[in-house]
Order: C-alpha cells, then sequence, then structure tokens
C-alpha cells in the first residue's frame, strides 16, 4: 500500500515568490544532482545555513520564507536552518512554493479557457491551498490516506490506480517525497505520470537524494519488517534509495524535456536551503 506521509502539520500561510528561469542541471561527480558547481570553500552539501543568515560570495543574505515572509530559521532533525520558524514550512516545501511559481501552477486566470488541472500528491496544506485556489476545479487531491489532510482529497494506491487517470488529463503533476512510497519499478511509475501530462504539461517532483554514487535501490515492498526498511532504506515506509539512474532515466523518456529545478546557490540561500540540496526534477511533455 503506498502510504505518504507530510511529516509535519503546517499552518496555512501565505507570501510569494519570484524566479527567473534556471539552467538546466547536470548530475555531478561529487555525490550529489546539482545545477552548479559546489563550493568547496563552504563545505558545499554539509554546510547547513545559520538560521538567521547565510553568506554567499561576499554578501550577506539573511533567508526569508517564501511562503510567509518570515526571517527565522530553526534546526530541525539536526538540520541548522531547515523549518521556517513561523509557518513550519521545511526546505522541500519553500522549493516547491518557489517552482510553483515560477512554472506558472500558482498562475491565476479569469479566462476559464485557461483553466489548469492539476493532480497534486500527498497534497502539502499550504501548498494545497494555493495550487487549489489557482487551479480551481481543475484540481485534484489524492492520497492513499486522504482523511490525513482535511481537504476535499481522493484515495489512490499505486501502482494498481494509475489505471483511474487517462492519458493527457493533467496540465501539472505535482508530488514531493512521493516515489519511494510506490511498490514497483520507478520507471514504470514515471512512465505512467508522464503518459497523464497533456501537451506542454509538467511534472514537478522530489525524491530523497538522489546521489550519483550508486544506483536506485529498490524493493522494500518485499521485506518482511519496517526494522528492515529502515535500516536498508532509512525510513520504515520507504521502499526505494534513489541513485543517479533516476535522472539518467528521466532524460531517457520521449516525448518531452528533462531538467532539474536550476536554482542557484543565491537563490537557495534566500529561502534558508543549502546549495546543492533539496534537489527537484522536472519532465515536461512536447506540445
Amino acid at each position: 500500500m503506498l502510504r505518504l506521509y507530510e511529516g509535519l502539520k503546517l499552518h496555512q500561510r501565505r507570501g510569494s515568490c519570484s524566479d527567473g528561469l534556471g539552467r538546466m542541471g547536470i548530475i555531478k561527480s561529487n555525490g550529489f544532482i546539482g545545477s552548479e558547481p559546489m563550493d568547496q570553500s563552504t563545505g558545499g552539501i554539509a554546510q547547513q545555513l545559520k538560521p538567521t543568515s547565510a553568506v554567499a560570495g561576499q554578501s550577506v543574505i539573511v533567508p526569508q520564507c517564501n511562503i510567509c515572509g518570515n526571517s527565522t530559521f530553526l534546526a530541525f532533525n539536526g538540520r541548522a536552518g531547515e523549518q521556517c520558524g513561523q509557518c513550519y514550512s521545511l526546505r522541500r516545501h519553500r522549493m516547491a512554493f518557489a517552482l510553483y511559481t515560477r512554472e506558472g501552477v500558482l498562475q491565476n486566470s479569469d479566462d476559464p479557457r485557461a483553466a489548469k488541472s492539476v493532480l497534486h500528491l500527498a497534497p502539502e496544506s499550504a501548498l494545497s491551498a494555493r495550487v487549489s485556489a489557482a487551479s480551481g476545479s481543475g484540481y485534484v487531491a489524492a492520497d492513499a490516506n486522504p482523511k490525513a489532510y482535511g481537504i476535499p482529497c481522493m484515495k489512490v494506491n499505486f501502482p494498481d490506480d494509475f489505471k483511474l487517470f487517462p492519458d493527457g488529463q493533467f496540465d501539472f503533476i505535482l508530488h514531493n517525497h512521493v516515489l519511494e512510497h510506490i511498490p514497483g519499478s520507478f520507471r514504470d511509475h514515471v512512465n505512467e505520470f508522464c503518459r497523464m501530462l497533456k501537451p506542454g504539461g509538467c511534472m514537478i517532483f522530489s525524491v530523497p537524494g538522489p546521489t550519483t554514487n550508486r544506483v536506485t535501490i529498490e524493493g522494500g515492498e518485499h521485506l518482511s519488517s519496517d526494522a528492515e526498511r529502515l535500516a536498508k532504506f532509512g525510513q520504515r515506509d520507504h521502499l526505494k534509495l534513489f541513485g543517479q539512474d533516476l535522472a539518467q532515466y528521466m532524460a531517457s523518456i520521449p516525448g518531452g524535456d528533462f531538467s532539474l529545478d536550476g536554482l542557484s546557490s543565491n537563490q537557495r540561500a534566500q529561502i534558508s536551503i543549502p546549495p546543492m540540496s533539496t534537489r527537484f526534477l522536472l519532465w515536461r511533455r512536447h506540445r
């Protein structure tokens, strides 16, 4: 069974973000997927931002949550600057908000002919409110445990329920730390999501990692206990550890273009995200 956890009960939050289009990322030899060279002088991925400031080059950046506007960040699970002190968003929520803004997910339109259809899996509370408002009747929230979200939410259990969705249904498919919970091959899963996109539609997603010093390890659904999954995959409900072949496979899918999020170290620092961490992946179907 697909089990999706938001991991943190978030309050409703408000804010804005404006980011220019980033360049396509590349897979780095330093072990992490990234879009620009790692700054070895600051410790690269291991360097955590301080809760109140970060240094990028010669300028001092005071990070601000792009969701609620707060500038105080707290440690979370041993990671400095991870959690917003006001809306409690984590890095991946702020990254998602930045990308949803940049890619047009949150763009409102008064023209009903321009209404968006959006599939939002494991819908984070504040993000879902924004996406739903911009999408109107085209918004579909879905999860294996829909009662956990307090919003209208469709019950799905992937991979069996991929068949519920026809080809070319959605303008956007959004999922954040979801793929690692689905039993079976990630290749089959991303193929299903990609076929569900309209021409010009985009999937925006993230997974834990991924790193380039391994290939993806799967099969957690075949282990007999949560303890075994915790030992092998780092969390009792994770069924996969992603590696370099995720990005490589996404780039090989015909009929569309793959890219990484393209946010620079500066843009990350502005929302309290260390360089090279919290990578998102995008796949856009050709028009």
